[in-house]
């Protein structure tokens, strides 16, 4: 098993025979790798590898087992990649300021917020997709950036309180 799943980058913790079902634990490493996954899964590859595999008569034991592949929160994960991968780029131009974003999370209001990459910093929560103040009032960020601030906006994930002082409050 562990060859076969080696070129994805994803290790079989654990697997088992329950109820004619076999549940598979498996642990992804890196970004990459879950990307790999999700396609494999898509395409139906990843199916037919683990059945493959998976459902041999050792592991069966006479028994009549289909197999099914679920990823928990699939969807969200997809975005997660897509952001990733729209945000990226290897070698990048060197961007003028007005074509880069900051994001930074509040621990104390529980917020994101974003701003134009450049020395006057004018937050905005990620409720707002155009600057709303100062020289740049009324910009719109690239889509890219506006990709990130609408998943903020509507996923909400929460970042731990460190022991660092807030961009926003400070």
């Amino acid at each position: 098993m562990a060859e076969m799943m080696e070129d994805l980058s994803v290790e079989s913790s654990d697997h088992h025979l329950s109820s004619g079902c076999i549940i598979l634990g498996m642990k992804v490493i890196g970004l990459n790798s879950l990307k790999n996954l999700l396609l494999t899964k898509r395409s139906g590859e990843l199916e037919a590898r683990l059945t493959k595999f998976l459902l041999t008569p050792e592991i069966t034991k006479g028994k009549d087992v289909s197999l099914k592949v679920e990823i928990q929160n699939e969807e969200r994960l997809q975005i997660l990649i897509d952001l990733k991968d729209s945000l990226y780029v290897k070698e990048a131009s060197e961007a003028t300021s007005s074509q880069s974003v900051r994001f930074a999370y509040c621990a104390e209001r529980r917020k994101w917020f974003w701003t134009p990459n450049d020395k006057n910093h004018i937050w905005m929560e990620v409720s707002h997709e155009s600057v709303q103040s100062g020289s740049r009032k009324g910009e719109i960020p690239e889509e890219k950036y506006l990709k990130v601030i609408r998943f903020l906006r509507t996923e909400k994930p929460i970042l731990e309180r460190r022991n660092t002082d807030c961009n926003i409050c400070a």
